[in-house]
């Protein structure tokens, strides 16, 4: 992965969860060694991502389509059978958006 593919990747998820109603904002920060991206509720329907600035592209994108897992199921910082089902849903876009950069 490169930084294109990885703003890329940014811009789909925001078009994708504004078509939700949803929106975030998503920022490379520093974070602890052991957490490569989070996710808080900042306002009804607005969520605000943080990945680790550490991180590789790759690494970046990961975390990303985790923690859309998370957005999708209200960033409520569980891994249970819930989030599961959205964290399915955003590797399925994530699938997506990579078949289409390789048709390319």
């Amino acid at each position: 992965m490169n930084r294109m593919v990885y703003h890329g990747w940014i811009s789909v998820v925001k078009t994708y969860l504004k078509e939700k109603g949803i929106h975030i904002s998503v920022r490379r920060t520093r974070l602890p060694p052991d957490v490569e991206g989070d996710c808080t509720p900042v306002a009804e329907d607005f969520y605000r991502i943080r990945i680790s600035r550490d991180a590789t592209y790759d690494k970046a994108c990961e975390a990303l389509t985790h923690e859309l897992g998370h957005v999708l199921d209200g960033c409520l910082h569980e891994h249970g059978p819930s989030w599961g089902v959205s964290y399915s849903e955003a590797y399925a876009l994530w699938a997506k958006f990579v078949e289409a950069c390789n048709e390319q």
